[in-house]
């Protein structure tokens, strides 16, 4: 189950492969899928989209994503791995109302499956030379106001004013994809007018799978926990590794979240056990090194200066006495064993 952002609506997934989108409070069904017109397979994960706040997403048992307008309900995109006479590893089929487009997935993520999915709040661009799969295709608005801008420098600012609203048309996802060789988080953009999704960033994170994930309210970070009981906070627009704890827990994680500020990340386990994570960077190793020589160096000064306090006198005249005193012992024995007689000949 997700709340949407402005918490009027409620997504529901079902083992059965049954999903519905109600309106909260009042649970009025707004959108279903059942009976015949169910999902293919049990649905593992749901989400609901802020903008535009008409798509619902639903990650099945089998690997595969669903994205649906619930308004107008319709399918917008099915992607997952292709099967039949068509199966591969290393190709990831996009299923459209009226379209089927087969990707060939780059190297290190063949064999992905979706885990968990969620949308992010705002759409990040895209930075140059990020991998991923080809542009979608241009469509006639795009390719009409490209033909204007050239005609005269206002029609011109127009046309880019049209054509940046229309790249906010682009819907931002991150998910949770899990393969033989580790979990992986995985950015993608859906192209509302094409109705494609497009590989962005992505980053290989563990050898365990992974078992959750949840994005901070702004968008900014993410927060995903694995199989092994890890838990590690990314900056999500460039998969940068903020924080990670290898051992959180003793089992698999079975939910994290972000507080409202952002700035903890609280993880949930089956070994029943909650663990709250700064946001934050660690203290640099360096700094932690020259914290503890310094105070190795002043334990060092502490104990010399308690050690001058508690023997006044100088060390010489110590061992001086010392030498007097064991000689003045040494004459003492010789003087006894020597007898009577000779007394008067050993001087003390």
């Amino acid at each position: 189950m997700a709340f949407s952002h402005s918490g009027r609506h409620l997504a529901l997934g079902f083992t059965y492969g049954a999903l519905q989108v109600l309106s909260w409070p009042s649970l009025e069904v707004c959108f279903e899928l059942s009976g015949e017109a169910s999902l293919c397979d049990g649905v593992r994960d749901v989400d609901l989209s802020s903008s535009p706040s008409t798509l619902v997403s639903a990650v099945l048992d089998n690997g595969s994503c669903e994205l649906w307008n619930w308004q107008a309900k319709s399918l917008v995109c099915r992607a997952g791995l292709a099967k039949g006479a068509f199966r591969s590893t290393r190709v990831m089929m996009m299923h459209g109302p009226n379209h089927v487009a087969p990707h060939v997935l780059p190297k290190g993520l063949e064999g992905i499956s979706f885990t968990k999915l969620r949308f992010a709040p705002t759409a990040p661009s895209n930075p140059s030379g990020t991998s991923g799969f080809s542009n979608p295709p241009a469509s006639p608005s795009s390719t009409q106001s490209a033909a204007h801008r050239s005609s005269s420098h206002e029609q011109g600012a127009a046309s880019s004013s049209s054509s940046s609203s229309s790249s906010c048309d682009d819907c931002c996802m991150y998910a949770l994809m899990n393969s033989r060789a580790g979990c992986h988080l995985v950015q993608w953009s859906l192209h509302l007018e094409s109705k494609m999704l497009v590989l962005g960033r992505h980053r290989r994170l563990e050898d365990a799978p992974g078992a959750c994930l949840e994005l901070s309210r702004d968008g900014r970070l993410a927060a995903v926990g694995t199989s092994e009981g890890s838990a590690m906070v990314l900056d999500a627009s460039s998969m940068a590794l903020i924080r990670a704890v290898p051992s959180a827990h003793m089992v698999f994680s079975t939910g994290i979240c972000f507080s409202a500020d952002s700035r903890q990340v609280m993880s949930i386990s089956a070994d029943a056990s909650a663990v709250a994570i700064p946001t934050t960077p660690p203290p640099s190793s360096v700094l932690n090194i020259r914290i503890l020589f310094l105070l190795v160096v002043a334990l060092a000064i502490l104990l010399s200066a308690l050690l001058l306090l508690a023997s006044p006198q100088p060390l010489s005249k110590g061992v001086l006495s010392w030498g007097s005193s064991s000689s003045r012992s040494s004459k003492a024995d010789m003087y006894l064993r020597a007898g009577p007689g000779v007394h008067d000949s050993v001087e003390l």
